[in-house]
């Protein structure tokens, strides 16, 4: 009796030491794809494209034959929209038999030798001559004429300066009975900040905005040229300039909102706790972007729908976006509770839908090969119809991209139920089919994309800037830093001088530009009228 007593236990013993095993062994993989994931994200690669190589190999891996691996890693013949609008409706496409299942060796490329350096750039020229006991011809004798000049350029660097511009204005007074006196009238002038002129206000948010520099490292920089000024005097400088440059910001806020459609994204935006010393709290700042070059942000003190539903609600047509549950919540607006984006006016993001199928490939995760491909091919597609006109892209995608996404929803449909709901797959199916109606919604008018990455590029460079200046000073301070993107990014996306456009926007602000002529100041407005962007 004993003997079975022991043996019970030692059995019991052993299903235990088991059921740890089994335990240690799945936490273990846990960890494993936790550290693979957080390892991808501090050194991984940033591109999501696949090359035809890695296409092939995930293919195979995928339980394709090598015949098929190599036909579906061939690049897919797309036609051109010409092509795909011919009168027979079908075009001229060659299928993948037409093509080599390994891709030629590509010819390599003539250098294109020095860039030029731009016409406009500040040229010191020396002209240099041939001695005089070498000006006549060695076989002749003859005085030789110029025929040309060798020319060879050296690029200088000549440091910036701090000019100081002194009115000295005349007075005038009676010397004989010191009764009147009188001074010449003041130039119209920033007299509220002092000395600073609008050329210094407006680098102070160039180089915040374009070049991510902070304030103390721009009194750094003026100190370095001779001029010793207080961060904190800096600081009064750029409050001042952007409070009034408010009304223009919000101006071309509202030119952008117009769009037919209006890209929205977030990023997050600290800010200094007035309440509590030396703590942030976190903030966000709102992406508006369209395809008329122009973008615009908003900053709210949270994260909450509510905060900024007055912009989002303020779009009239349709809005691209990713999925934050505030863009399908209720808000409240005019005393009503509505739904702050509409299903009927939403539009969903490709980006975002493959960003999660590469990220589970990029886990080792390679039955995530074929979403990914069915994306590539939708992908190639549009690049070939990117800039035709509205009519022609949608032709294009109703005949080419719409039979794709077909077999895609099939694809999905099927393996909806397929893979265990910890894994990443599952997960990027889930949202897939979340997005889905948004996402095919893309597909039914030429004006719009098939994903929200301009948005993104848009967000890029705050992101950037984030990791020198860290937060703004306090919640107030959000709104003057989103007015200065505004400005900064829509004259760097339309091409414009962006300290021309500021000090002479800074300038006529300051002078007592009309309120009602507000909207001639925002950027594209004031780039037609010199003749820089082409309406």
């Amino acid at each position: 009796m004993a003997d079975l007593v022991q043996k019970g236990m030692a059995d019991q013993a052993v299903d235990t030491l088991l059921s740890l095993v089994a335990n240690i062994t799945a936490d273990n993989e846990r960890l494993s794809v936790l550290n693979a994931k957080y390892a991808t994200l501090l050194y991984g690669r940033r591109s999501e494209r696949l090359s035809s190589d890695e296409l092939e190999q995930l293919a195979l891996a995928f339980g394709a034959t090598e015949e098929e691996a190599k036909q579906e890693a061939v690049e897919v013949p797309i036609p051109t929209p010409d092509e795909s609008l011919s009168d027979d409706g079908q075009g001229d496409q060659q299928t993948n038999d037409d093509h080599p299942a390994q891709k030629a060796k590509k010819k390599r490329r003539k250098h294109p030798g020095r860039t030029r350096l731009a016409a406009e750039l500040k040229r010191d020229i020396k002209v240099s001559t041939v001695d005089d006991s070498e000006r006549h011809c060695k076989l002749c004798g003859a005085e030789m004429k110029v025929i040309g000049y060798q020319k060879h350029e050296r690029i200088e660097y000549v440091p910036a300066s701090i000019v100081v511009h002194e009115d000295h204005r005349e007075k005038l007074g009676c010397k004989a009975c010191r009764g009147d006196a009188t001074t010449a009238p003041r130039t119209k002038a920033p007299a509220i900040v002092g000395r600073a002129g609008a050329s210094i206000l407006a680098r102070l948010i160039e180089a915040k905005c374009d070049d991510a520099q902070p304030i103390n490292h721009q009194a750094e920089q003026f100190a370095r040229l001779g001029w010793q000024v207080p961060t904190s005097t800096l600081y009064g400088y750029w409050k001042y300039a952007l409070e009034l440059l408010e009304p223009v910001g919000k101006a071309t806020e509202s030119a952008v909102l117009g769009n037919f459609v209006v890209g929205i994204d977030d990023t997050r935006l600290d800010y200094l706790d007035e309440n509590q010393r030396s703590a942030t709290k976190r903030g966000h700042l709102w992406c508006f972007s369209n395809k008329g070059g122009m973008v615009a942000y908003v900053f709210t003190a949270t994260w909450c729908a509510q905060d900024i539903a007055p912009s989002i609600y303020a779009v009239d047509h349709f809005v691209q976006v990713d999925d934050y549950k505030g863009y399908g919540s209720l808000v409240e607006l005019n005393g009503q509770k509505v739904v702050l984006v509409p299903d009927d006016k939403r539009l969903g993001c490709g980006m975002h839908i493959r960003r999660r199928y590469r990220s589970a490939q990029k886990l080792g995760d390679l039955r995530a090969a074929q979403p990914i491909w069915f994306f590539k091919q939708i992908y190639e597609i549009e690049k070939t119809i990117r800039g035709a006109p509205p009519d022609e892209r949608l032709a294009v995608r109703q005949r080419l991209s719409l039979p794709i996404l077909d077999q895609f929803d099939t694809w999905l449909e099927k393996h909806k139920d397929a893979f265990r709901p910890t894994e990443d797959l599952a997960s990027a199916v889930e949202y897939h089919r979340q997005q889905a109606p948004f996402f095919k919604r893309c597909f039914e008018d030429g004006r719009f994309e098939i994903d929200n990455g301009d948005c993104e590029r848009a967000l890029r460079r705050i992101a950037m800037g984030r990791h020198l200046w860290l937060f703004v000073g306090a919640s107030s301070g959000g709104p003057r830093l989103a007015t200065a993107y505004t400005l900064v990014e829509s004259c760097r996306r339309l091409g414009l001088p962006t300290q021309d456009y500021l000090i002479d926007v800074i300038t006529k602000v300051e002078q007592g530009w009309p309120v009602r002529r507000i909207s001639e100041l925002i950027p594209d407005r004031w780039g037609i009228e010199r003749g820089l962007i082409v309406p």
